[in-house]
This record gives structure tokens, C-alpha cells and sequence, in this order.
């Protein structure tokens, strides 16, 4: 089911305040379908590729681990358990909840359910206003020095306007999931209803936490990941289909790979095999190609330009090269599967 039948209207919205913000994407080219048959049979795509490189960059290891969120029908432990139990699924620490970093998301939901608006940035005199950025209203609220902050958001109504329906959709948006599984050390987040019947939810994100090990690779789908939902409705911002016949609406699951904060992803390819047997027609994204779009250089993404069949295996295969913080450049050959439901 389509989250535009489940739901009546979804915005989201993204900001990332880091020193050393991770982002990344592809090369903003979209890829052409592959349809390839030898005399009487279809060939295997998968056994066409050439031998896999040696590389000391790999997918990170211990992500399929047991989710332990469950939905409460509390927005705010909705909001907190799921992106805690994500990061448990995928071997990445979890986020301590911090009540300072929730006041400021909390006062933010109300700032924007007071104004009916999705927004990160707040104007003076303006009800419920705290400070402009969301950098400065977690600093207003945060006792240590605020270095890193990131800043998630949505906006929903209708039928399925719940706290657990708005954290699932932000993290299905691959930008905003770039940030819910980066190296923060803290979070908090606040959900507030407007008079309108508007429900705004907000993820504020403090301070680094070293997680990511270097020339580890955290990509999601990740390997060997079963009951993948095929479908993604495009309403993020910035906007990763941007320019592209598939700008707004309906398109494939988004599949993303970060490093850590501080390192760089240089794309080669990006390909996708539906059962080893066509290549998928992707629009891939990178902050070489798509500094606007992806504002970070330690990630890469790829959006499908259709939606993905159901109970298919689809392969990945992503090369290029990763540049440590500590500038040792380094190819990488990373290959891996998934299927969806």
C-alpha cells in the first residue's frame, strides 16, 4: 500500500547542522532498463560481473541484529524507540534521549503547529518562537558544547496520522534517513497537533558519538534484508528526484550508503538487478554530482525510477572510492542483496 492511500498528506523535511555533516548521492543520471537475452534463455546479470576487488572497504558488519521497537501509541516514544530500533537492527549504538535536546524539539512541533507550517527556521514574533535555526534552539536548550546537530521533521493528516506512521516515513526518505543513522550522540524529539488537525513531528539530533568504524559502509536496504517495501512516495525535502521525469510521486524503495563523519564517497557505478536478470532504472545521487541535493560527501544514494515488483531479490553493486578522514583513499567493490514483500 502506497503511503499516498494511507495517508491524506505527508511533507518532510530535512536540515543538517554538522561540523562535518556526512552526506552524499550519486551522479543525478538515471540509468537505463535493462532487458538482456541469450538465444533461448535470459542471462544471469548477477554472473556477468567481473570478479569482486579486494578492498578493506566493506558493508558494515552486524546489521540484520532483532529490532525491539514495538509502538506504544506515545508519539514521543514512538518517535524514540523507532529510530533507536532501527539503529539496534542495523549494529549502530543507540542515541541516549537527552530532555534538553527534547524541549527544543518539542518547542519546535509547537512553533509549527501554532503557525501551520513545516519549517526549520522560526521568525521572530511569530507565536511560540524560541531561536532561528534548529542549531540555535538546541544550543539554547543544551548544557555542553553544542558541536554537531541535525534537524528532521514532517507534517501529517488524515487517516494514519500517528507518531510510529511519521517516524516510519522520515526514515524511508533517504535523506533523512542519512541523518536518523549518523554519528550523534544525543536526541529528542516533540509532536505537536495543529488547530487545523495537522500533526508535526520533530527529531533533533546533538554532539558526535564515534559509531561508523573507517572503510565501513552502512547501506540500508542492508544485506540479506527480507520484507523491503517496494514503493516510496516521494514527498522529501530537498527534493532526491529532482530535475527528473519521476520528480514527485510514486518511485521505488530508496537504497543508501554512508560512512563516517568526516569521510568521502566517490561513486563509480551504481546498478541494481531485479532477480539477476534486468537492471533496475535508478537516479543516483552524490555530493560531487549534487552538492545542492546531497550536502554531505560521505554518502551515496539511488532512488528506482519505478516502483519495485513484489517477493523479487534484487542485487546491488556500488563501486568507487572512500577517502578516510585521515586521507587514506581507498576502491571499493561492494555487492549484496536484498528482497522486498
Amino acid at each position: 500500500m502506497s503511503m499516498h492511500s494511507r495517508y491524506r498528506r505527508l511533507s518532510i523535511l530535512l536540515s543538517c547542522f554538522l561540523i562535518a555533516c556526512g552526506g552524499g548521492g550519486g551522479s543525478g543520471s538515471t540509468s537505463a532498463e535493462l532487458q538482456t537475452q541469450s538465444s533461448s534463455r535470459q542471462l544471469n546479470l548477477c554472473e556477468q560481473m567481473p570478479a569482486q576487488a579486494s578492498s578493506p572497504v566493506q558493508l558494515a558488519p552486524n546489521a540484520g541484529r532483532a529490532n525491539p521497537y514495538q509502538r506504544s501509541g506515545n508519539p514521543i516514544a514512538d518517535l524514540n524507540g523507532f529510530t533507536n530500533g532501527i539503529r539496534t537492527e542495523l549494529g549502530l549504538p543507540t542515541l541516549s534521549i537527552n530532555a534538553e535536546i527534547s524541549n527544543a524539539a518539542a518547542a519546535h512541533s509547537s512553533y509549527m503547529a501554532s503557525n501551520n507550517i513545516l519549517t526549520h527556521y522560526e521568525t521572530a514574533g511569530l507565536p511560540g518562537f524560541t531561536a532561528a535555526t534548529p542549531h540555535e534552539r538546541i544550543d539554547l536548550n543544551f548544557t555542553p558544547t553544542l558541536s554537531y546537530s541535525g534537524e528532521i521533521a514532517s507534517s501529517m493528516s488524515g487517516n494514519g496520522s500517528t507518531a510510529d506512521n511519521a517516524i516510519r516515513a522520515l526514515f524511508d526518505a533517504p535523506l533523512h534517513r542519512i541523518v536518523m543513522l549518523s554519528e550523534y550522540e544525543s536526541m529528542g524529539s516533540g509532536y505537536a497537533r495543529s488547530s487545523t488537525g495537522v500533526d508535526y513531528a520533530t527529531q533533533d539530533y546533538a554532539n558526535y558519538q564515534p559509531s561508523i568504524a573507517d572503510f565501513a559502509i552502512v547501506a540500508y536496504p542492508y544485506a540479506n534484508s527480507t520484507r523491503i517495501t517496494a514503493a516510496w512516495e516521494n514527498t522529501e525535502t530537498p527534493n532526491p528526484m529532482a530535475d527528473t521525469p519521476f520528480s514527485r510521486g510514486t518511485v521505488g524503495y530508496p537504497i543508501t550508503l554512508q560512512g563516517n563523519f568526516g569521510s568521502k564517497l566517490t561513486l563509480g557505478q551504481f546498478k541494481v538487478y531485479a532477480n539477476c536478470s534486468s537492471e533496475v532504472a535508478l537516479t543516483v545521487r552524490s555530493h560531487d554530482n549534487d552538492p545542492s541535493i546531497v550536502q554531505a560527501e560521505n554518502v551515496l544514494l539511488a532512488v528506482p525510477n519505478q516502483v519495485l515488483n513484489p517477493n523479487t531479490r534484487y542485487t546491488v553493486w556500488v563501486t568507487g572510492y572512500y577517502l578516510s578522514s585521515s586521507q587514506s583513499l581507498q576502491p571499493f567493490d561492494l555487492r549484496w542483496s536484498f528482497s522486498t514483500n
